[in-house]
């Protein structure tokens, strides 16, 4: 084999792999530039770092963001969780609540997971710029939901977590008892469903309560 063949070959299978990374990086919550010029100088062991840090994160706490978006004194917890991603799929979501829901609902509350990364914001009260990218990133994933539901007559609390999106809605709703939980579909290829899942899939089989996914 010639040296160009070769380093034509390292180069190509370096780039899969740091496309792997990435597409991991993103599914677990973290990230994904950054996994990228990672897996393209490292290769398999920048996977292989990132497995690791993904294992680390289950043993870590990060903190969560609530924010009221309409006046929910005197009423009931709200029983149905809506997770959303600021997707048009995760749009269908908060749709399905208002169109099929909404008679019976008095208030929800809308989840978004960010990732790990964003949690540095929370407490940067030092660094303005800072927590001002993360209220934005905030507001681009829950602010168009809970607009078309207090639209609608419907009250709101916005969660936001951070880390890896179906373990944090899974432990949302955990914590928070609901009846219900009400989520987009995001398209997946076979193969990226065979190595990771999907957010969707794993909220379905490991859910307490039953689960509602819009296509």
């Amino acid at each position: 084999m010639s040296i160009s063949a070769f380093v034509a070959g390292w180069l190509a299978f370096h780039i899969v792999i740091a496309a792997l990374s990435a597409y991991a990086a993103s599914r677990w919550g973290r990230e994904p530039f950054g996994w990228l010029i990672i897996g393209t100088v490292l290769g398999p062991i920048g996977f292989l770092l990132l497995v690791a840090v993904h294992r680390d994160d289950g043993h870590r706490s990060r903190p969560t963001v609530t924010r009221p978006t309409a006046d929910v004194a005197g009423r009931p917890p709200p029983g149905i969780l809506v997770a959303v991603d600021g997707s048009p799929s995760s749009m269908e979501a908060v749709r399905y609540v208002i169109e099929k829901l909404g008679a019976a609902v008095q208030g929800v509350t809308v989840a978004s997971v960010l990732p790990i990364e964003a949690a540095n914001g929370v407490a940067a009260r030092s660094e303005p710029l800072r927590r001002r990218q993360l209220d934005e990133e905030i507001d681009k994933h829950v602010g168009p939901a809970c607009a078309s539901l207090r639209a609608a007559g419907i009250s709101c609390e916005a969660v936001i977590r951070f880390g890896d999106p179906p373990d944090e809605i899974l432990k949302l709703a955990k914590e928070g008892g609901y009846d219900l939980i009400v989520m987009g579909r995001r398209g997946l290829g076979c193969a990226a469903k065979v190595l990771l899942g999907s957010v969707s899939d794993k909220v379905v089989k490991q859910a307490s309560c039953p689960v509602v996914v819009v296509d």
